[in-house]
């Protein structure tokens, strides 16, 4: 064990350069601008990443880090806690040699657990909580007298869990159920109904502010998964081989073998509880709806102790697999920061079109063109306007990552679509007429009647932004009404 938390310690400095490294996607930088105005709980998820971000940028000055300071961390702490449970199940002092390499593979080098632990989304919260309040649930499982303070921390877990992402309204109450009924202490109502009474008070954020919000964040997340169904056979199977791709083979096929098999392990089936039901429900909905692989991700780190525990030695086909994909796993984020090779790729192989990539890539070549407008915009001297220039674009991502960009300046968001700029800037702008704001973004997203509800357009111009063709982009000058 000290020395799987000695290598995992090393994984997690390694994740702090890839940290500084990696530019931020168009997500993140979204979580990052939740983190500077902090409130209950937000339209789209619960607070949780807003918090993981805040205390990172407390650690760190840097804007361009900080936000994501705290996930390597909680990766970190994700992999000892999984092999606690691991030896917890297995009813012994320790695990194998083999045992320990399984699991460090697994937890390192699969990319999407590896990669899982540098960027700052909210399934790092909700997987750290999960496993926590499932490492709880087994030592309440196997004691006979488990004390108040362990309830009221697993009710802690779990209402924090609530807090970070809409997933634990699935694996929660299976876990509640499934320990109230193997439980020694099943006659115990009153310990049960007190974790439950905290984790309700722990999650209060995301309940207040929906109550305050008509629930709008249920309903937008209910509308998300549940309406507008059409069958799509590809899109269901491309989301599984992304995931094949994501977790590795050997995981893949793994966690099949052990959702499938029974376990002769005393409290095994408590795993096969939690993961798999909401890996059905969201490969069920990815054949019709749009379902990211991702989403499956603490699925899969659930399973992990049960196929650590199948494991007798490194077999060939282990080895040859993480060594596949534990390559792929530490290179593709150092080939993502690299400017270099980002745009060799957009050249040669792109046609400087480069779709997704462009997420990552964009920022650096649009920053010195909007530098350059910024010193030929007058500054106007009214008291109700910011002395930075206000800026804005037509996209929820846009304002994002343009809030990356420029932190000093007050950004707006004039999008189409429902978002959390909505909710931070309500009833701002009636403060600012008068003032001028210059917008950026995508030609395609511009539409003047949306914007004449606000703005008085003084100028419009058309930008070309090197190596990103697939993003015809303008440059808009205006005056708040």
């Amino acid at each position: 064990m000290y020395k799987f938390i000695q290598f995992s310690f090393l994984f997690m400095l390694l994740r702090f350069f890839w940290a500084y490294w990696v530019p931020f996607g168009n997500d993140e930088a979204y979580y990052w601008d939740w983190s500077r105005s902090l409130m209950l709980s937000y339209y789209d998820h619960p607070p949780m990443v807003a918090w993981v971000g805040k205390l990172g940028s407390l650690l760190l000055s840097d804007y361009s880090f900080h936000s994501r300071a705290l996930v390597p961390v909680l990766h970190f702490l994700i992999s000892i806690l999984l092999c606690c449970i691991t030896q917890n199940l297995s009813q012994k002092s320790s695990l194998s040699r083999s045992q320990y390499i399984a699991m460090f593979l697994m937890i390192q080098l699969a990319p999407i657990f590896s990669w899982g632990g540098v960027f700052l989304l909210p399934d790092i919260g909700l997987i750290f909580w999960v496993v926590l309040a499932v490492y709880i649930g087994i030592k309440i499982l196997f004691s006979k007298d488990a004390s108040v303070w362990a309830f009221i921390f697993w009710g802690v877990c779990a209402g924090m869990a609530l807090n970070s992402k809409y997933h634990a309204l699935v694996i929660m109450p299976f876990l509640y159920v499934y320990v109230w009924v193997k439980s020694y202490q099943r006659n115990h109502a009153g310990l049960f109904a007190l974790a439950f009474l905290v984790a309700c008070i722990v999650s209060a954020p995301l309940w207040v502010w929906n109550s305050q919000n008509d629930w709008v964040s249920f309903s937008f997340q209910t509308a998300h998964c549940f309406s507008g169904m059409n069958i799509d056979m590809i899109r269901g199977f491309r989301v599984i081989f992304a995931q094949l791709l994501l977790v590795s083979p050997f995981i893949f096929v793994s966690f099949f073998m052990v959702s499938l098999q029974g376990s002769k392990l005393q409290y095994g089936s408590l795993l096969r509880w939690l993961s798999v039901p909401l890996w059905v429900l969201l490969m069920c909905l990815a054949f019709v709806k749009e379902v990211l692989p991702h989403w499956v991700l603490v699925s899969y780190i659930l399973s992990l102790p049960l196929i650590v525990l199948r494991v007798e030695s490194i077999s060939k086909y282990c080895k040859i697999n993480f060594w596949v994909f534990g390559s792929l796993c530490l290179l593709v984020p150092f080939l993502a920061g690299s400017v270099t090779v980002t745009d060799f790729v957009s050249t040669k192989f792109l046609n400087s079109r480069p779709a997704g990539m462009g997420e990552i890539t964009l920022w650096k070549k649009l920053k010195p063109i909007i530098d350059q407008e910024i010193k030929k915009t007058v500054k106007v001297n009214r008291s109700n306007c910011h002395q930075k220039i206000m800026m804005g674009s037509f996209r929820w991502w846009w304002t994002a990552q343009l809030s990356l960009l420029y932190p000093g300046h007050k950004l707006f968001n004039f999008d189409h679509k429902i978002s959390f700029y909505d909710f931070r800037d309500k009833g701002v702008l009636e403060q600012l007429k008068g003032c001028p704001i210059m917008l950026v973004g995508q030609r395609k997203y511009y539409s003047s009647s949306r914007l004449s509800k606000y703005l008085s357009i003084q100028s419009k111009k058309n930008i070309a932004i090197p190596l990103h063709n697939d993003r015809e982009s303008v440059i808009v000058h205006a005056i708040i009404l």
